[in-house]
């Protein structure tokens, strides 16, 4: 018989499994809110490698660690159970991570979307500060990676998965063959020897995470310096290379040591980004074709699903828009217009974020009210919300003025993915993806030529 419920939290999907546990989307019986229960099922592997006992420990102090932590970027335990047959933590649950964010493939070597670097440096600020109050207690986290990076309604990050965690100078029960760590984000001391590792092993993590959001692509032995230098300068260059050194002993330790770099590439990127903006902008409109006569858009919702979604919206393998057409718009009061279709959109669209249900609600509502005049708003299909990226523009889109309210950066569209999920279209970084029904997402709602 398949578990509904363990304790009264009532049970709404799987999130992910790995050797240890399986967490689950579930319903709290706390608070009624959307939680992540993480539940103690280990692989008869790693039990055969480790002992139960041994597993049940490491699952307990991953409990006892986010119990004695309170901080904004590290991820809140709600609740547990360490005794009997069903061992859990109830933890906050968050549907988006950075892992998603830059559409980081189960092969993770491939390449990943790039983010502005603004974004990027504000990701790694949040997440030093996270880890600081970690090394802080003593603990390194050994797992930081981008799937470990939840982000909240606001891109928050919030540290999760410390199930790798130890206390400096602990003895760990290890078999040789077992490695700790994700490959590509664990230093070379740590595939080595992980039991003997520091906080230089997370500051090693972090920088690539880094390297990754601003080049879309891993560090390797071998980096390629250039597009780090762009963006940040020399002492960018520097502090990044210090912060991926592949010897320990040449790496930065101290968490004031990466604020400084952060800073220091902070500013350089700043002063610097109105001129870069201005050349990638006037290469952008030469090379953009315009649309000159209205393309034939699908407006009656569909799902599918899979690889035959990225062929029917015309995307590549991240997810971005591969066609070269870009459209003009025309501003009105509260909504903006497109100039060949004539299709009108809202310019600001929901205040707020919301569920799949509360986003139909949220339609029927404008069209009760007749807003702007209107009565056949709905929801945009995917085709109809990629229109509003501009095709193959720089990561600094602020410097263009923009015709749409920025604020929802994250759009709902009327396309199904499965029977509880659907579609969304991210306009800052400019991507397609998608999410289940109870994850908020922004409404901006569409209204065809006649009405």
């Amino acid at each position: 018989m398949t578990v509904r419920a363990i304790d009264g939290h009532v049970i709404l999907g799987l999130l992910g499994q790995g050797g240890m546990s399986r967490v689950f989307k579930v319903r709290s019986a706390l608070d009624g809110r959307i939680c992540a229960l993480k539940l103690l099922r280990p692989h008869p592997h790693l039990v055969d490698l480790l002992g139960m006992e041994e597993i049940q420990r490491r699952f307990g102090f991953e409990a006892e660690v986010l119990a004695g932590t309170d901080h904004p970027h590290v991820v809140r335990l709600k609740g547990q159970r360490l005794e009997g047959a069903q061992w859990y933590v109830l933890l906050e649950y968050h549907c988006r991570t950075v892992g998603e964010w830059i559409g980081e493939s189960p092969l993770v070597e491939e390449p990943s979307r790039p983010v502005r670097p603004d974004l990027a440096l504000t990701v790694a600020r949040q997440t030093t500060s996270a880890l600081d109050v970690l090394h802080d207690r003593g603990l390194v986290h050994r797992d930081v990676k981008p799937a470990n990076l939840l982000l909240d309604g606001q891109r928050r990050v919030k540290l999760a998965d410390f199930g790798l965690s130890k206390l400096r100078g602990e003895p760990e029960v290890r078999p040789s063959q077992l490695m700790v760590g994700s490959p590509f984000y664990a230093p070379p001391e740590q595939e080595r020897r992980p039991e003997d590792v520091d906080q230089r092993a997370d500051w090693y993590a972090l920088g690539v995470i880094l390297y990754r959001m601003v080049t879309g692509r891993l560090p390797g032995e071998q980096p390629d310096w250039s597009p780090i230098l762009r963006e940040f300068g020399a002492d960018g260059g520097r502090f990044m290379a210090r912060i991926l050194a592949l010897q320990a002993d040449q790496r930065l330790s101290r968490v004031t040591e990466i604020l400084t770099g952060l800073d220091s590439m902070e500013a350089y990127w700043r002063s610097h980004r109105e001129a870069v903006c201005r050349m990638r902008w006037e290469e952008h409109a030469r090379s953009a074709d315009r649309i000159a006569k209205a393309p034939d858009l699908r407006e009656q919702p569909r799902k599918i699903s899979g690889r035959p979604a990225r062929d029917a919206f015309g995307v590549d393998d991240v997810w971005r828009p591969v066609r070269r057409l870009a459209t003009r718009y025309q501003e009105l009061r509260t909504t903006v217009r497109e100039t060949v279709s004539g299709r009108i959109w809202q310019q600001a669209g929901s205040a707020e974020p919301m569920e799949w249900a509360e986003a139909l609600e949220h339609i029927q509502q404008l069209n009760r009210q007749g807003w702007a005049g209107r009565s056949n708003w709905r929801l945009p299909t995917v085709d109809e919300l990629l229109t509003l990226l501009e095709p193959d523009a720089p990561l600094d889109d602020f410097c263009l003025q923009p015709v749409f309210d920025r604020r929802q950066s994250r759009l709902w569209s009327a396309d199904r993915r499965t029977f509880i999920s659907a579609w969304v279209v991210d306009v800052e970084s400019g991507y397609l993806g998608w999410q289940d029904f109870t994850c908020p997402a922004f409404v901006r709602a569409v209204s065809s030529v006649g009405d």
